[in-house]
């Protein structure tokens, strides 16, 4: 499977935008789910919308980068209290945001695996 990078269209939308790359729809499909919100997507909405699409995942974030190919990651910036989420697919980052999260100081710290005989 091939993923293309999409530049969330909001501030808050980085959940949304990593939905709609890895389910490969346009992320305007992605708001229906999951509305656009200044306190962000949480890891259980990123879980129901994946398993909605029939994609299997784990039930919770893990710390630290992943061993599997495929995985939404979890960055956080220093002195900041929001996250933010990127793709992580076959070695490659795919980050939603117009600025890359390393460029402001951000930094890895748990994923959530995701897999399915389609991956």
């Amino acid at each position: 499977m091939i993923l293309n990078r999409i530049l969330q269209p909001t501030d808050y939308s980085c959940g949304q935008t990593c939905l709609a790359m890895l389910l490969n729809k346009p992320v305007e499909l992605m708001f229906q789910h999951l509305p656009d919100s200044p306190r962000g997507t949480y890891v259980g909405q990123l879980i129901q919308v994946l398993r909605h699409y029939g994609v299997s995942c784990d039930d919770r974030l893990t710390n630290g980068l992943p061993k599997t190919t495929r995985a939404i990651g979890r960055v956080v910036f220093p002195h900041v209290k929001q996250g933010h989420w990127i793709v992580l697919h076959r070695g490659t980052i795919l980050d939603p945001s117009p600025v890359e999260f390393a460029e402001l100081g951000g930094k890895i710290v748990s994923h959530l695996m995701i897999g399915g005989p389609s991956w």
